[in-house]
């Protein structure tokens, strides 16, 4: 094992986003679901529609590179909603979650002993029917690939497309490509009325190759891949025999991808919770795959060490202690600690 060195990342002056998913466009305020999925639904549907571009970007350039089946026309009508997706960057007032028929001026119901639908589009706005989500024991059982079909579905009325069908074939083929790269997992904890999860992304389009790594963590959603970012800086800021040639005199033009995602439970997982404070380790083992383009246009990546190919090991430590209500809130700053295996 090579020498191995620690880097504490505090959530300072922003390095640490926390998505707090707490905007005008939540109808009926703060979440209240009873059992595991509380919460996660409405982190996801804002998500997705915050970030769908990249999830169409990197789909468009999947079909360029590997031939997908669809024509000339339908890349076309993805594009444009993808130009559609890029105008809600900053927007998330248009999109409006519903909790009861109150919250909402639209009707989800589509005909007497009919299925309610999840989402209905009036000009630029989405409203979404966010308690077909969830069960009736409150289990989420609408996930992210869905939901991102369904926002490609909305935003193809957008643009103007009226066929349901037409617009359903095109959102699952996006769908198809997100289930396909993306990772999930969850951990349950003791006495909390929500599970944590965590899911990952690897876009691998030419302008988006970093990985999209977010905790959900009862009604809140946090950005991970800034204290990815921020430790692949230092550790070339430490270890400069190691840096690409093409990063630029900053070290900020880099990119990374992930993966095998996994947890690591903190030995005192049930003590802990007496204190109303625990901590848990999340540990993503990978093949740290780092690249970035020079200003020719060459491309250089490495594994940390070319020669070795060596693994970078990424712990980030999340202080986590329970509301009255048993729901899992952030108990302080996060902690990064890489490791050189």
């Amino acid at each position: 094992m090579t020498k191995s060195f620690q880097i504490r990342l505090h959530m300072l002056l922003g390095l640490i986003y926390v998505f707090m998913m707490s905007s005008p466009a939540i109808a009926g305020g703060e979440y209240d679901f009873v059992g595991n999925g509380a919460g996660r639904a409405e982190n996801n549907v804002l998500y997705a529609h915050q970030n769908l571009y990249k999830f169409l970007e990197n789909f468009i350039d999947h079909c360029r590179k590997s031939r997908c089946h669809l024509n000339s026309k339908q890349m076309a009508n993805l594009v444009s909603i993808k130009h559609t997706a890029d105008r809600q960057i900053g927007h998330p007032d248009r999109i409006i979650l519903c909790w009861s028929k109150s919250d909402c001026p639209v009707s989800f119901q589509t005909g007497e002993n009919q299925p309610h639908r999840i989402f209905v589009t009036l000009g630029e706005l989405i409203y979404v029917n966010i308690p077909q989500f969830y069960s009736s024991d409150g289990k989420l059982i609408v996930q992210l690939p869905e939901i991102i079909s369904y926002l490609v579905h909305e935003m193809g009325h957008i643009i103007g497309l009226e066929d349901h069908q037409y617009l359903d074939f095109l959102g699952n083929n996006v769908r198809e490509i997100v289930e396909r790269k993306l990772e999930a997992t969850e951990i349950s904890l003791p006495f909390s009325n929500s599970d944590v999860s965590i899911q990952m992304f690897n876009f691998e389009s030419s302008d988006q190759q970093n990985a999209d790594l977010n905790l959900n963590l009862g009604s809140k959603m946090v950005e991970l891949s800034p204290a990815v970012s921020l430790g692949i800086y230092i550790w070339f800021k430490e270890h400069p025999q190691a840096r690409l040639s093409c990063l630029n005199e900053s070290l900020d033009n880099f990119k990374f991808q992930l993966a095998n995602l996994h947890w690591l439970e903190s030995a005192n997982l049930m003590n802990a919770f007496e204190k109303r404070s625990i901590a848990i380790d999340i540990k993503i083992q990978a093949n740290l795959l780092v690249s970035c383009t020079s200003q020719y246009g060459s491309v250089s990546e490495t594994r940390l060490d070319s020669n070795k190919n060596e693994f970078l090991d990424i712990t980030l430590s999340i202080p986590i202690m329970f509301g009255k209500d048993r729901s899992p809130q952030l108990a302080g700053p996060l902690h990064t600690t890489l490791n050189q295996l």
